[in-house]
């Protein structure tokens, strides 16, 4: 969350998910499908968005695309990668 707000992503999601709520643990895809189903998402249209490898293993096990949030790191594992807002913005213009 601290990097979203960080960063001016928070408007981009409408629900957050944390450990409490009692999903199984990534790299399960059931959170994903929940908040596909909850949220009427297009599956083809929704990405993963992570900072780390099991995050991106989340999103793959959903059949999800993957963006990387690498400040400091960078993985072969995710379908595209992102250093900021602007970055993120641009690589989604581009993969529409």
């Amino acid at each position: 969350m601290e990097l979203l707000n960080k960063y001016g992503l928070t408007q981009y999601f409408s629900e957050l998910i944390i450990a409490k709520r009692g999903f199984e643990r990534k790299p399960n895809p059931a959170t994903i499908y929940h908040l596909i189903n909850e949220h009427n998402m297009d599956q083809t249209e929704t990405i993963m968005i992570g900072d780390r490898d099991l995050d991106l293993l989340s999103g793959k096990n959903a059949g999800l695309g993957t963006y990387r949030y690498y400040e400091y790191s960078w993985s072969h594992r995710c379908t595209y990668r992102f250093r900021n807002k602007e970055s993120f913005k641009k690589r989604r213009r581009l993969n529409r």
